[in-house]
């Protein structure tokens, strides 16, 4: 929604999406840039060019975009530390 405009409803999963895709890349970020044949790498580059396309289109809330890709990556970031902290112990959640 631009400035300016009439408020408008936003519906979709897109946010969701980028929400595992930010938080993917956190996670990716913590174990070193690579999680089996997934790379830092690739997520960023498929996360840019998502994020690209959407604001090239037309009737796209980019804001649901950015807004989840930036709550899966602080979510992530708070949760990770803490899980691994865990799994050293040896207990499992």
């Amino acid at each position: 929604m631009k400035t300016g405009e009439a408020p408008a409803v936003s519906a979709g999963a897109s946010g969701a999406i980028f929400s595992a895709v930010g938080a993917m890349l956190v996670l990716l970020a913590f174990r070193k840039g690579r999680l089996e044949d997934l790379t830092f790498r690739r997520m960023a580059v498929m996360a840019v060019l998502s994020l690209l396309v959407g604001f090239q289109s037309s009737n796209v809330d980019n804001f649901a975009h950015i807004g989840g890709f930036l709550a899966g990556a602080v979510l992530m970031a708070v949760l990770y530390p803490r899980m691994a902290r865990i799994r050293k112990r040896g207990k499992r959640p």
